[in-house]
């Protein structure tokens, strides 16, 4: 991985000076966050697909240098969807990919986030990664079964006390037996709240 992809990810400020016109940058670290760099410096290249990573540092005068050594990465052995809905393109890994956890996650997010847009809210979603730290491979499996289409019912409205209830009601952005709209939701939030009640 690249310098200015760990710096960005450990937080580390790079300092240049206005009047230094070349192209190096020095990066300041206190001696007191070695060892627990260390241990995120691991984290971030598992969570990256290099579960066999080592990170040792070695500190010296005003110099802190990490030593660090990737390994194998995990790479994707299979992919398998069973599923009611198209969900391929919401899948950003191919075969021989390197497993990248924060893109796993994403894809689960993109999923879920799909289902609510069409009207799907009482769907069954299940998202797995079987690791093979001994091969180094992931097996993906993504399992879907979408469910009826929601449909929005009657507004129940609790606990008024200085609001009338027709004020709240010409706020509601739903119809009874309306598909489910999660931005027809948000609309509703913020037409109540902008009431300040």
């Amino acid at each position: 991985m690249s310098k200015d992809y760990l710096y960005a990810n450990l937080n580390l400020a790079v300092d240049k000076a206005w009047y230094d016109f070349s192209k190096q940058k020095t990066s300041k670290i206190s001696t007191t966050v070695i060892k627990p760099l260390e241990k995120t410096l691991i984290n971030l290249y598992k969570s990256e697909g290099f579960y066999d990573v080592t990170v040792n540092a070695k500190s010296s005068d005003n110099n802190i240098t990490f030593l660090i050594k990737e390994g194998p990465a995990i790479k994707i052995k299979a992919i398998q969807i069973q599923s009611d809905l198209d969900i391929k393109k919401f899948i950003k890994f191919k075969t021989n990919d390197r497993f990248v956890v924060s893109k796993f996650i994403n894809s689960r997010q993109s999923i879920k986030k799909e289902l609510h847009n069409l009207g799907y809210c009482n769907y069954d979603l299940n998202t797995k990664a079987y690791i093979d730290l001994d091969k180094h491979t992931a097996e993906l499996k993504y399992d879907l079964k979408k469910g009826e289409v929601c449909i929005f019912g009657d507004p129940v409205i609790r606990g008024l006390k200085s609001i009338d209830k027709e004020v709240i009601l010409s706020r509601v952005r739903t119809k009874k037996g309306e598909r489910f709209d999660p931005k027809k939701v948000k609309e509703t939030y913020t037409g109540i709240y902008s009431l300040n009640a």
